[in-house]
């Protein structure tokens, strides 16, 4: 009876414990040395349960006989940690024959695997006695550390580490140093020489670093509120100390708080808002194309029409900056933006309440912004419904497609090229793609025919994580010089107003310089165009970041906490001051 229930007992606390380990190791993607040890306890009292029969078979039944039998079954169970004799029932008499197979079968498997459990967690020891001794060795060295080993950080560290071969790479909280689930990002973090940490960033200690090398410090997780508290740890270690870059990695409004609430001190930091920094390096990049193709109409102007499916994080960002971008002379502006969830419209007028007031959306106001914007929410993409609305919106010259996978992304831009092409249109169509793979092999696609898709991507790792968008982006250094014509360097870094204003007004100018080029000094009437086009710029680009109209052009009743601006109005109506500031900037 006692063998039966042994063994009972046995899978009963084996099996929970294999299922924990899968669930944290394969799901959860905890470190492996976090994972094994519900494994580890699982098996240790599983193997001495199974056991302890054995011993007692041995030594007996009485009190100092069970004693005896527990210690043994114990020290076997250490054992079988380790390669030894695992044929423990070879002089087994009292066990059931029916039930023997079984129970030998259960006892050999768990003598087996549990040796490879202790492998683990000595080349885990190893694993992390390693990285420690080759970062003592690094300390010298211009170090760039990363809060995690993904995709993105990853092709940063790799774009670093080519273009700067004696710098070294830190990735910290690496899930399993031991291979595993990771296998192919630890694998390339070696290539490159990477030293691989299991501890979070802030328990590794990064102030050994010598002070006379650059330290670069970048909060990437996938988890942005990890981000905002790992950097808020940093900042904490490193305010005094000279040379440290600190990179938050975040789309969180209280991420933009921190900067510009935290006492920084020395330390330079930066908020990374990556599908913002896409569309924004697309625009910079080729948004003369959005011009070009303009559909010229009858009454001498040229229409801009833009198709967006999907309204998430990419797609949200693309339609507010179309909506600033696009406020050029002659030109107007309508965007039809899809999404299948039903409260994508309520969304964007919550962040952004006057963006789709009846007074300004579909209105033409001399002065004053001019654009409509269509919110189909509730749409599934792939619908009769949605190729309905597609026909019937004006003729596309411009598409983007961000429904956050590669492959439906994929699918759904060559499906609207085939429904362009039966409208016999070509609107430049543009996506998201994070695999660089893909990109290479979307960027050039045909069909059978040999005939192109013409489907541009945006948005790989290997060039959205990059040297130049992250650290050295040229985007960045002319919005610094147009914010120093009235503002100093320092509050250009630590105030996310300043810094959008500017790196918005940036790309605006250079599509404004592209659209009208000229080497002569400008008439009067030409400055005038340009001002009142830098004033309607100006105000789409405040109604996108959710600010309205305070109700008088006073300077009184401007209210930043609020996002009240008194400016929020046609070019006419502006103080002679705020007219004569647009003539400088246009």
């Amino acid at each position: 009876m006692i063998w039966k229930i042994c063994y009972i007992l046995s899978i009963a606390v084996i099996l929970p414990a294999v299922i924990i380990y899968i669930h944290r190791y394969r799901i959860k993607k905890v470190k492996l040395s976090s994972a094994l040890k519900p494994l580890f306890a699982g098996f240790s009292i599983g193997l001495f349960v199974l056991l302890l029969p054995i011993q007692l078979d041995a030594f007996g039944t009485g009190f100092a006989d069970v004693v005896k039998a527990v210690l043994a079954s114990v020290n076997r169970t250490l054992r079988g940690f380790v390669l030894t004799d695992i044929n423990f029932m070879k002089d087994t008499q009292s066990i059931d024959k029916s039930l023997y197979p079984l129970y030998s079968t259960t006892l050999m498997i768990l003598c087996f695997v549990c040796p490879f459990i202790s492998l683990s967690y000595i080349l885990t020891f190893f694993s992390k006695l390693k990285a420690g001794l080759r970062f003592a060795f690094v300390r010298f060295r211009h170090l760039c550390v990363f809060s995690c080993l993904n995709e993105g950080s990853l092709a940063l560290a790799q774009d670093l580490s080519r273009k700067h071969p004696s710098w070294r790479m830190v990735f910290c909280g690496v899930s399993d140093p031991v291979k595993g689930p990771n296998e192919h990002l630890i694998n390339s973090a070696e290539r490159i020489r990477a030293i691989c940490f299991t501890k979070d960033i802030l328990s590794v200690n990064l102030t050994v670093h010598s002070k006379k090398k650059l330290l670069l410090i970048f909060a990437i997780s996938d988890d942005e509120q990890k981000n905002t508290n790992d950097a808020l740890g940093l900042l904490s270690k490193f305010r005094d100390r000279d040379g440290v870059g600190l990179y938050l990695f975040s789309t969180l409004t209280e991420s933009s708080l921190m900067l510009s609430g935290a006492d920084c001190g020395k330390v330079r930091v930066r908020r990374i808002d990556m599908p913002r920094s896409l569309i924004y390096r697309m625009l910079y990049d080729q948004g003369n194309l959005l011009f070009e193709n303009a559909e010229q109409l009858p009454d001498g102007t040229r229409r801009i029409s833009a198709v967006i499916v999907g309204l998430g994080a990419c797609g949200m960002q693309m339609l507010k900056a179309l909506t600033w971008y696009c406020q050029m002379n002659g030109y107007t502006l309508v965007i039809n933006g899809f999404d299948r969830r039903h409260n994508a419209r309520r969304q964007l007028e919550a962040m952004c309440p006057d963006i789709l007031d009846p007074v300004y959306n579909e209105t033409d106001i001399e002065g004053e912004a001019n654009y409509t914007i269509h919110i189909h929410d509730g749409v599934e993409i792939q619908s009769g419904e949605f190729n309905r609305l597609l026909g019937e919106a004006d003729r596309p010259t411009f598409a983007f497609v961000a429904l956050g996978d590669d492959s439906v992304n994929i699918d759904e831009s060559v499906r609207l090229r085939i429904l362009f092409e039966r409208r016999r249109i070509q609107p430049e169509i543009f996506t998201v793609i994070r695999n660089s793979d893909k990109k290479q092999l979307l960027d050039h696609a045909k069909n059978y025919k040999g005939q192109e898709y013409h489907i541009h991507t945006i948005g790989d790792d290997a060039s959205a994580y990059s040297e130049q968008e992250i650290l050295s982006s040229e985007i960045e250094e002319e919005a610094l010089r147009l914010h120093k014509e009235w503002g100093d360097e320092e509050n250009f870094w630590r105030y996310e107003y300043n810094y959008q204003s500017s790196l918005v007004r940036a790309i605006h100018s250079r599509a404004v310089a592209a659209q009208y080029p000229s080497d002569r000094e400008l008439t009067d009437s030409e400055k005038l165009s340009r001002a009142v086009t830098e004033h309607k710029r100006w105000n789409a680009y405040m109604r996108t970041q959710g600010y309205t109209y305070s109700g008088s052009t006073q300077k009184s009743s401007r209210n930043d906490l609020g996002k009240l601006h008194n400016d929020l109005v046609p070019f006419s109506e502006l103080e002679e001051a705020e007219k004569q500031k647009d003539f400088s900037l246009g």
